[in-house]
């Protein structure tokens, strides 16, 4: 929080600017006093609006395979969500949203259906209707609980004689389920208290007598590390056959891998790396073998020089395949990764090498499939980087012999994407010759892709957007492009300023003159005939897949050129045919509309990731910058608006690592409409820069570089020095001049125990400028901040008082440096919140107030406008008998507690001693809200609604007049029904009153709002894991005409009556 020590108020108002200020408000509201709220028309639903359904990053998958290629593709995401996506074109067909705390440990294929394990607090084993997600049956064991935090400890097996789950909980109970109703069939637990977990399930080849066997493996905790051990059951009655274990020294459950089995006649098997080697038992006898790393070294060179650990990598093939990947990094600058395929021989259970795979420079990520029909048919896929700009798929054909190698190289821009996390492959026939693949995969990002082998079959989505955590609203230029980057006869500034003013004023003449050819057509489209009759517009569909460019398309806009072999595996043949696809698609200029409506909407993520959204084109993605290596950013500022012939600027603030350990601040120019680097003449004023320190605050501030006509920036970092961005001497300058009447805070965030002021110390030396304590805060012992609210720099208050019913004035409190602070003490006997509203140039308390038997698990929200406060809590009630459930409390400050008193002083300070009369107001709110915001107009004239982001996944909006704290409690008097109070009640639960309609817009952390050229309406974007896009209006359209209102009628009957006119003159 930053602001200035003293701000201009006007003390006094004329009457008449007062009257015909309110008069303006009272007109605004006319429409909205009408009618309190307002549904929206089913034909009006996508119109104005737009919602994109996002999923987060996939981590697991399963499809039903075909030997067509499946329909579906099914991924558990770390959103907690699992979700049916289209495998040929990407678009979601269902998705369910689990809780926050159930995490999701399985996910599988069975009869045409889904089944899920899931759950941390309880675990939930459930069957889903494939094609709608629909639950048919939801398990849940009886006072049990997973292990926290990890997947460790649950795992499920599908029997292979009766079709039906085996599933492990807790690391240590196992149960069978019908897999028709989902009921018991029996239930064997490990001995409480025992130091072994169990940890995976596998079906495989019994002993002795044994020939239905369903084997448990766990680790057993040992003094210095883990081992292996692995209990035998009857997968038929349950019943505990023996318990096997292997000497073993293991880190991590990581490094085990569980192989083959699947089936009653297949022998299953634990791999697992121990120290210097790798070991492998048999499940089912003591048998375990063991491969030195050495000897499988030598014979995979590309592993010669490992300077890393070895890794084990599953291949995610099927059930009963035992083939799996070690890998490590290599190279003289551990800048590569070398790779060879393992296998396990089924009679002697001894590993054995298969293919090298080579090295790679960067990151490689590996997976598997089988031919469609051929169980025995593997093909391996590897992915890694060919370049900066390309991804190379490497596919090694393990049917053939000798083994074949093929490349495809597709797109993949590093600078949005980075490299591959999660791989899952697929192959089908389709009536084609040879199989064809498809490979899903998830970069570091967050996005999801799909790369087929058929081109109309590659997809992308940009999930990165699930982890939205700010945005900026940026307006567009104006339409005449030429103001931007030439003049208007289409010649450069540097042409320009070489032509003579003769020559200039000639050159303006001709382009108007040429400009006459399109008065025709403008003329025919604003009377156009065929208009009369038209109908409203209707929304057209869209899908979250085609927002984005077509990465993978294969049309014109884009090119294939040949790719020479890399000399890595392929035969010439083979790589002579391959082909990259290179983008050429230029971008068309944007512009904004005549009522300033369509923005741009520049989201960053907690993944590193900026997304520029176009707001009037159904949020399609215009840019997008990955900022990989541990970017977190922490703010996104527009520090200039498009200016004549300057495109606007996006300063970008995160925090990341150098290297070694130590924290470093990285500042990023951004030109806002491309995204791409903004180069500067200016050598003070780089497109980036980086400060030496870990990150403590950044301040955008009320001063432009001359140069640069950009907002300037103070970066705070923890040393407690202040950076200006940019450093250029005039910056510099300006900061000092403004630097007494610069105050700000630090610790303002969630979970804080106090606040603490500070100001800069001014001094001779700009080049290192520090800070001093002014004043601090420590909350009560047990408190810690819960919610912070601050007034938006950018409102317009358009009234300074509040008329009342007998026409006398109640003025507003217009500090513009107090913020609403709440706290919550959750460890006291009687858990409270306290409400301060803080001066922060002076650390003063304007206001208090405390709540108590408060909810411990809902969130506390707050929002700040003009001299208004709005907070939400849960309350258990003030007694045990009290009704329980959210309250919404409302505050308004006034200069004083008399009407018609104001300010004595022209000019407000925060050290004088003023402080505000305050009203509040409780009123019993109907949902939970996970999201909290205010509307925006141009010049704050239309009435505020205050905009709710609820966990039943919807947007609400309630108009202030609802959350008045002066609506009477008794019957209305004469002047409060002339003042136009409704009576006090709960607030209301009215669907009319959902932005959302009947969308499921799910995990908005944040609404944000910007003003459009219309005072009547605003921009409202919410977003969290969805975004919802929409226009607002709280006080009607009352500055625009109807949709349906035709200007070809208007015309027509203008004419009309001039002809009635003419002819009826002469009577």
């Amino acid at each position: 929080m930053a602001r200035s020590a003293q701000r201009l108020v006007r003390a006094t108002a004329p009457a008449a600017v007062l009257l015909l200020a309110t008069i303006i408000t009272f007109i605004a509201s006319i429409g909205f006093i009408a009618s309190p709220v307002s549904a929206l028309v089913e034909t009006q639903a996508g119109i104005n609006d737009w919602h994109h359904r996002w999923i987060g990053t996939p981590y697991l998958s399963a499809v039903h395979r075909t030997s067509r290629g499946s329909n579906q593709v099914f991924v558990a995401t770390d959103k907690n969500v699992i979700a049916s996506i289209k495998a040929k074109t990407g678009e979601l067909v269902w998705r369910q949203i689990l809780r926050e705390d159930e995490a999701i440990h399985t996910i599988r294929t069975i009869s045409g259906n889904l089944f899920t394990l899931t759950g941390t607090g309880e675990i939930h084993a459930r069957l889903l209707d494939s094609k709608k997600g629909q639950v048919i049956w939801d398990f849940t064991p009886v006072g049990e609980t997973a292990i926290r935090d990890t997947t460790f400890g649950q795992a499920a097996a599908v029997t292979s004689e009766d079709s039906n789950l085996i599933i492990l909980n807790q690391g240590r109970h196992v149960r069978k389920l019908s897999a028709k109703a989902g009921t018991e069939l029996w239930h064997w637990a490990a001995e409480e208290g025992s130091p072994t977990t169990y940890f995976a399930l596998l079906e495989a080849k019994g002993f002795g007598a044994h020939t239905n066997v369903i084997y448990v493996v766990g680790l057993n905790r040992g003094i210095e590390a883990l081992s292996i051990e692995v209990v035998a059951l009857d997968s038929i009655t349950g019943e505990y056959i023996k318990t096997f274990a292997a000497k073993s020294k293991i880190s991590t459950f990581e490094d085990v891998l569980i192989l083959g089995g699947a089936a009653a006649e297949k022998s299953g098997y634990v791999a697992w790396s121990d120290e210097d080697s790798l070991k492998v038992l048999t499940l089912g006898s003591d048998r375990a073998s063991q491969t030195d790393f050495q000897t499988i070294v030598n014979q995979v060179p590309s592993l010669s020089e490992f300077v890393s650990k070895m890794e084990m990598v599953s291949l995610k093939l099927p059930d009963g395949h035992t083939k799996f990947v070690v890998a490590a990094t290599v190279g003289e600058y551990n800048d590569a990764k070398g790779a060879g395929l393992i296998d396990i021989d089924e009679k002697t259970g001894e590993l054995k090498v298969v293919h090298d795979f080579g090295d790679r420079t960067g990151f490689s990520s590996f997976s598997a499939a089988t031919y469609p029909g051929a169980n025995d048919k593997v093909i391996v896929v590897r992915a890694f980087r060919g370049d900066s700009d390309k991804g190379v798929l490497e596919f090694v054909d393990l049917s053939d012999s000798p083994i074949t190698t093929r490349h495809e190289l597709f797109p993949l821009d590093f600078e949005k994407f980075a490299h591959f996390t999660f791989m899952w492959t697929e192959m089908f026939t389709r009536g084609a010759p040879t199989p064809l693949g498809r490979v899903y995969f998830a970069t570091m990002d967050g996005s999801f892709h799909a790369y087929s082998d058929v081109a109309a079959e590659r997809w992308y989505r940009e999930e990165s957007l699930a982890y939205a955590r700010d945005v900026e609203i940026l307006d567009l230029p104006e339409r005449k492009l030429w103001t931007q980057d030439v003049n208007e006869a289409g010649q450069s500034s540097e042409a320009t300023q070489n032509s003579t003013l003769l020559n200039r004023y000639i050159q303006r003449l001709t382009s108007h003159v040429l400009q006459l050819k399109d008065l025709p057509a403008f003329l025919v489209s604003y009377a156009n005939p065929s208009s009369l009759f038209t109908k409203a517009p209707v929304a057209t569909p869209y899908s979250e897949v085609s927002i984005g460019a077509a990465l993978y398309n294969t049309t014109s806009n884009y090119v294939k050129r040949p790719v020479p072999d890399d000399g890595e595996g392929g035969d010439a043949e083979t790589a002579s045919q391959d082909t990259e696809t290179v983008s050429t698609h230029n971008t068309t200029q944007l512009y904004r509309d005549h009522f300033g409506v369509r923005k741009i909407l520049i989201f960053s993520t907690d993944k590193g990731k900026v997304v520029a959204m176009d707001s009037g084109n159904k949020g399609e993605i215009l840019w997008s910058r990955f900022f990989a290596w541990g970017h977190d950013i922490k703010n996104l500022v527009v520090v200039r608006q498009a200016h004549v012939r300057l495109p606007p600027v996006l300063a970008m603030v995160s925090e990341t690592s150098d290297g070694g350990g130590n924290k470093v601040i990285r500042l990023y120019r951004l030109n806002a409409l491309t995204g791409e680097d903004f180069q500067s003449d200016n050598f003070f004023f780089p497109a980036s820069a980086w400060i030496p320190a870990g990150y403590a605050n950044a301040f955008k501030l009320p001063l432009e570089d001359p140069d640069e006509k950009t907002h300037i920036l103070a970066i705070v970092d923890e040393r407690m020095h202040i950076t200006t961005f940019p450093s250029t001497p005039a910056a510099e300058s300006a900061f000092k001049d403004f630097a007494e009447d610069f105050y700000f805070t630090l610790e303002a965030n969630v979970g804080a125990i106090g606040l603490r002021g500070f100001k800069p110390i001014v001094s001779g030396d700009m080049r290192r400028m520090d800070v001093e304590q002014v004043w601090s805060f420590p909350f009560p012992k047990g408190e810690q901040i819960a919610a912070i609210a601050e007034r938006p720099s950018y409102e317009v208050m358009a009234s300074l008082g509040r008329v009342l019913g007998d026409r006398g004035v109640m003025y507003k409190y217009q500090n513009p440096n107090f913020a609403t602070v709440i706290t919550e003490n959750i460890n006291a006997e009687v858990p409270y919140l306290r409400v301060y509203l803080v001066d922060v140039v002076r650390g003063s308390i304007l206001y208090e107030a405390k709540h108590e038997n408060i909810g411990l698990t809902q969130p506390i929200l707050a929002t700040q406008y003009e001299n208004n406060v709005v907070y939400t809590f849960w309350s258990e009630g003030e007694t045990s008998t009290s009704a329980k459930g959210f309250q919404a409390v409302a505050l308004e400050l006034y200069e004083s507690k008399n009407r018609n008193q104001r300010a004595k002083s022209d000019t407000f300070s925060s050290f004088a001693d003023e402080r505000p009369y305050v009203l509040g107001q409780s009123f019993p709110f109907p949902h939970a809200a996970t999201a909290i915001g205010v509307t925006s107009t141009k010049a704050g004239i239309s009435s505020k609604d205050i905009l709710f982001g609820l966990s039943r996944r919807s947007i609400m909006t309630m108009n202030k007049r609802f959350l008045d704290p002066r609506r009477p409690t008794a019957p209305p008097t004469a002047l409060e029904k002339e003042e136009m109070l409704i009576p006090y009640s709960p607030l209301t639960d009215d669907p009319r009153l959902l932005l959302s309609y009947d969308l499921e817009v799910a995990g908005v952390r944040r609404i944000a709002t910007a003003p459009t050229l219309l005072e009547s309406t605003t921009v409202v974007v919410a977003y969290g894991q969805d975004i919802f896009v929409t226009r607002h209006a709280p006080s009607q359209t009352f500055d625009i005409l109807n949709e349906d209102f035709s200007k070809s009628q208007l015309l027509l009957t203008i004419v009309a009556l001039v002809g009635v006119m003419i002819i009826t003159a002469p009577m």
